[in-house]
C-alpha cells in the first residue's frame, strides 16, 4: 500500500485544506458545530480518497493482466468468429471468467483496508480505532492491543468468508455445501 510520509502527507492536507479551503485538513467534524452527516461527510473525502488511490493501482493492473488472459483463450476466439460484437465478448464472456482472480485479489485486499484505515486515521485526526490503537501502544495497554488484534483476525476470517461466498455468485461451477 503506498502512503506518503508524514511531512509529505501534512503538506498536501495543508495545501487542499487551508490554502485552496477546498476540503478540510482533518478531523471528523468542524470544530464548533453539531456535526451534522453533511458535515462529516466533506471531512470524508481526503481519507476516502487515499484509501481509494493507494489500492486502486494494483487493482487496476490486476484486472487489465487477467482479462488480457482471458482474452486470448480459444473459446472467445470462437464467439469472435461467430459474430458476436466486441462489447459482449468482452463484457458477457471475457469479464465472467475474468472475475475469480479478480475476487481473490479483493479479498486479500480487506485486511490491508483495514490496517491502512489504522494509519490514515492518524493522519487525517480522526478519532477510531486508529487512535485508540497508537495510545494503546504508546501506553503499553495489552489487552487493548490484543483486543485489535483480535480485531484484525477477525476481520481476515470475515474476508476470507466474503470471498468464498463471491466465488460461488460469481463462478457456477463453484457450490456452497
Amino acid at each position: 500500500m503506498f502512503i506518503l510520509p508524514q511531512n509529505q502527507q501534512k503538506c498536501k492536507q495543508k495545501k487542499l485544506g487551508e490554502k485552496l479551503g477546498w476540503l478540510p485538513s482533518g478531523g471528523m467534524t468542524t470544530l464548533g458545530t453539531s456535526g451534522g452527516a453533511a458535515d462529516v461527510a466533506v471531512h470524508m473525502v481526503m481519507p476516502v480518497i487515499v484509501l481509494a488511490v493507494s489500492m486502486a493501482g494494483t487493482n487496476i493492473r490486476y484486472i487489465r493482466s487477467a482479462v488480457l488472459e482471458i482474452l486470448q483463450q480459444d473459446y472467445l476466439r470462437t464467439a469472435r468468429a461467430k459474430g458476436i460484437g466486441h462489447f459482449l465478448v468482452i463484457n458477457k464472456h471475457a469479464l465472467r471468467n475474468a472475475l475469480v482472480p479478480i475476487v481473490t485479489v479483493i479479498g486479500m485486499e480487506i485486511p490491508v483496508l483495514f490496517g491502512g484505515s489504522i494509519i490514515v486515521e492518524q493522519g487525517f485526526s480522526w478519532p477510531g480505532l486508529g487512535l485508540m490503537t497508537m495510545s494503546a501502544i504508546t501506553n503499553r495497554d495489552y489487552p487493548v492491543i490484543m483486543g485489535v488484534c483480535l480485531l484484525s483476525a477477525i476481520v481476515v476470517l470475515l474476508g476470507n468468508l466474503l470471498t468464498d461466498i463471491l466465488y460461488a455468485v460469481v463462478d457456477p461451477t463453484i457450490k456452497l455445501q
